[in-house]
């Protein structure tokens, strides 16, 4: 179990469903496909040819590896639904990302700017005469929507909010 954040805001992560539709006829077809290229007449035509050079138990360990992969991503869309993390957290010090994209924290007095692009949300700022930092925030991928997000920051920092590009909270 997850410790709880002492943060004013915090968003877990929120994975969505796609893959699995996607990924369960694939393990399907790749099962069956494993246990076709057993058979001596298998062959396959096209990109795919080189498989038909190889012996019978390669074939199907190729299929069945190709399965396993799929397998784990269902995996781990599932313990993401299951178990949520938490990605982004706001609070009196600052911001702070978990997102693989853009991990890290930054005060409110070292963020010089936000930019909006799509679902995406990029938090970029400055540590004293440090490289530049960029914060990368799906918003899509957050139990909770970009507006109350971006009020939360509007509260510490309403230079950043309100400006096109980035809509008001």
């Amino acid at each position: 179990m997850q410790a709880r954040s002492e943060a004013e805001f915090v968003a877990r992560s929120r994975a969505r469903l796609w893959p699995v539709f996607i990924l369960v006829p694939c393990i399907a077809l790749l099962t069956w496909m494993g246990f076709e290229a057993f058979k001596p007449d298998f062959a396959v035509n096209g990109r795919g040819e080189f498989l038909n050079a190889l012996d019978p138990e390669v074939r199907a360990a190729f299929f069945f590896g190709c399965t396993l992969v799929c397998v784990f991503c269902v995996a781990v869309v599932a313990r993401r639904r299951l178990a949520p993390i938490v990605e982004v957290e706001i609070d009196r010090a600052g911001i702070v990302s978990h997102l693989f994209w853009g991990r890290g924290r930054l005060a409110w007095d070292e963020i010089t700017a936000i930019e909006a692009k799509s679902n995406w949300l990029f938090v970029h700022g400055r540590r004293g005469a440090a490289r530049p930092v960029k914060l990368i925030i799906d918003s899509t991928g957050l139990d909770q929507d970009r507006a109350t997000l971006l009020g939360h920051i509007g509260r510490y920092r309403p230079d950043l909010v309100g400006f096109p590009g980035i809509p008001q909270a």
